[in-house]
């Protein structure tokens, strides 16, 4: 679920990890980062996960 189309102007979500690849790739049930497309690029931030941060450097 896109969360952007929601409420373009949301900086905090929550979700629930569905996947991981590779332990570095992670597939979230929803999202608030933009994917990179048509020139422009993507989102940045971070996730928060058991009291640990991690930053998102490419969706």
């Amino acid at each position: 679920l896109k969360l952007y189309y929601q409420d373009p102007y949301m900086k905090e979500f929550e979700a629930k990890v569905v996947d991981v690849i590779d332990g570095k790739y992670v597939i979230l049930d929803q999202t608030l980062f933009y994917g990179a497309g048509g020139g422009q690029l993507s989102d940045t931030g971070e996730i928060m996960f058991e009291g640990d941060k991690s930053k998102i450097i490419d969706v």
